[in-house]
């Protein structure tokens, strides 16, 4: 059975210095609870494009959403990824995340390994590529690995939910972070059942996150004390079956409620009250076998939807909410693969535009599948892109901090991880609103004088090298009696630099410098274009470009129709 990835559902003074690959979620309305400013929550969790959220808002966790990214430039004939590349972990990885474990602002990969009793961490980058994997003991057979600040030190700390065999005793292992990606022994909490999905929430509004595992009867909540440890886990029965568990604030009452998939048709909604509590469950259906439920608002009217893997049909069922905790009909979607076993759903903004996606982990076929939305929370056909052996799980973040969503796949029988970084046509910089500065020279004295051109764009924030490629005037390039015909300009020490000699003929109607430049992105796509500066005849006069051209950058030369000296004042 599939396992939620890690959802972390938070009161905003948990809000601490490590950056997670989802973004705050439309999970209801937005909070009051708060204290810090949005834009320090942005920079502390990379989430510059934050959309309101709860009191007690998501920090981590692909399986809610959406995670937003910068829409992709739209390219029909272009993948959305990249080919794959693969990093080994630990044996039988089954879930994955992707956070900032160390600080340094790349978003950094931590997978639950089940086949060796480890979590993986592999370090960011920063450039889409990962470290080798570090593993950490956890013990018994690690089934989902959560997220979140369990002790307000401003490290990412793990919730680890493990499975065991008798005599070893199933429980929740918590390894709390610290400096440099590193993390102390793991202390476990044990549970009554063995825990098949986890998530991380303040459940009771105390500012502290607490622990949520679910098993295949109940679900169980750990209360965190604040300090990094937590109360003995209150257990409730909830029904059969169970295998994953989702967050998200269903109703807008500003409480967590849970959604819990059951391998028996339909997933389980248990709406949050006071004092971590839970209402009774209620059930709608979701195909054959319902399992990960994602949670996001797919049809843009805001209220959150879900998005629910069935394993044995290859499906992924979209239910749409009413706003209250109910939601309509299911309506299934294939995966574009035959007997793919669905294991997995994240939602996520994947391509050209806003409307958030829907990538389905397909464990038999050995892909994913990429279902785009057409903007009213219908699909179109799914695109398959191959990954490792029996994928399990899929987390999106942006591992080269090109704006995008790339995805992480948890391969279960090739025990490694998958990432497809997001391909992005590269567009060219834009030359239109270039300019020079000074556009116009006085007094005509002779001397060299820089100006500067300015002004060319990146749409996709590339870097850009501003390069003068040559430089023209109107005028012959000699000065009196054709005695000192040094050049007219030449390249700066600055990018975009040139210096022009401010001079012109005393006869004419002054003269006009065009400046050549090229501005170049780190790909090397580029764009060009010309400006000008004058040297007026008059200082109130403005200087008329003749249309005779002379390279300013090379020593004096005779104009074609003879002119003798022209004299330069």
């Amino acid at each position: 059975m599939a396992i939620a990835e890690v959802v972390a559902f938070v009161d905003r003074s948990c809000l601490k210095h490590f950056r997670v690959s989802s973004e705050e979620s439309a999970v209801g309305k937005a909070g009051r609870r708060g204290r810090r400013r949005p834009s320090e929550e942005a920079e502390m969790f990379g989430l510059e494009r934050m959309r309101p959220a709860t009191r007690r808002v998501i920090v981590a966790g692909a399986v809610m959403g959406p995670l937003v990214f910068a829409p992709l430039p739209a390219h029909a004939d272009i993948p959305l990824y990249r080919p794959v590349a693969n990093y080994a972990v630990g044996s039988q990885p089954r879930s994955v995340v992707t956070v900032d474990t160390d600080g340094d602002g790349r978003l950094d990969v931590v997978t639950a390994n089940a086949g060796d009793g480890t979590v993986s961490v592999l370090r960011g980058l920063g450039d889409g590529t990962l470290g080798p994997s570090t593993p950490i003991a956890v013990g018994a057979s690690p089934t989902t690995v959560s997220v979140g600040d369990f002790n307000h030190d401003h490290h990412a700390d793990l919730a680890v939910t493990t499975f065991a065999t008798a005599p070893a005793t199933p429980g929740v292992s918590v390894l709390l972070g610290s400096t440099g990606a590193s993390f102390g022994p793991p202390t476990s909490y044990p549970l009554a059942e063995n825990a098949l999905g986890g998530a991380v929430a303040d459940v009771n509004a105390d500012g502290n996150l607490d622990v949520i595992a679910v098993d295949p009867f109940g679900v169980s909540v750990l209360t965190g004390r604040g300090d990094g440890s937590f109360d003995t886990a209150v257990r409730y029965p909830v029904g059969t079956f169970l295998s994953s568990v989702s967050v998200g604030d269903l109703n807008g009452d500003g409480d967590p409620d849970l959604v819990l998939g059951q391998f028996v048709g339909q997933v389980l909604v248990l709406l949050g009250g006071p004092g971590a509590t839970f209402g009774a469950p209620t059930g709608f259906t979701a195909g054959l076998t319902p399992d990960s439920p994602a949670i996001g608002d797919l049809n843009g009217d805001g209220r959150l939807d879900l998005a629910v893997a069935d394993y044995s049909a290859s499906d992924v069922a979209v239910l749409l909410g009413a706003g209250d905790g109910t939601f309509g009909p299911a309506s299934s979607y294939g995966t574009g693969v035959v007997n793919g076993l669905a294991t997995h759903a994240a939602i996520a903004r994947l391509d050209a535009d806003a409307h958030p996606d829907i990538v389905v982990t397909n464990s038999s076929t050995n892909n994913v599948s990429v279902l785009i939305n057409a903007g009213d929370g219908t699909f179109g056909a799914a695109t398959p892109y191959a990954v490792g052996t029996s994928p399990f799980a899929t987390a999106v973040g942006d591992l080269n901090a090109d704006g995008a969503g790339d995805l992480v796949v948890a391969n279960s029988g090739s025990a490694n991880v998958s990432v497809l970084l997001s391909n992005i046509p590269n567009r060219p910089p834009d030359c239109s609103a270039v300019t020079v500065g000074p556009d116009s020279l006085w007094p005509p004295n002779h001397q060299m004088r820089p100006v500067l051109v300015s002004g060319a764009r990146d749409p996709d924030g590339d870097a850009i090298a501003m390069t003068v490629t040559g430089a023209t005037q109107d005028e012959p390039v000699e000065s009196f009696f054709g005695l000192d015909i040094r050049p007219d300009a030449q390249l700066g020490s600055k990018p975009g630099e040139v210096l022009l000699r401010a001079e012109r003929s005393g006869f004419g109607d002054g003269r006009v410098y065009r400046i050549n430049v090229t501005a170049t992105d780190v790909h090397g796509a580029s764009c060009s274009r010309v400006v000008t500066v004058g040297v007026p005849l008059t200082p109130r006069s403005i200087a008329v470009d003749s249309g005779a051209s002379y390279n300013s950058l090379e020593p004096g030369q005779r104009p074609a129709w003879g002119w003798h000296f022209g004299a330069h004042h």
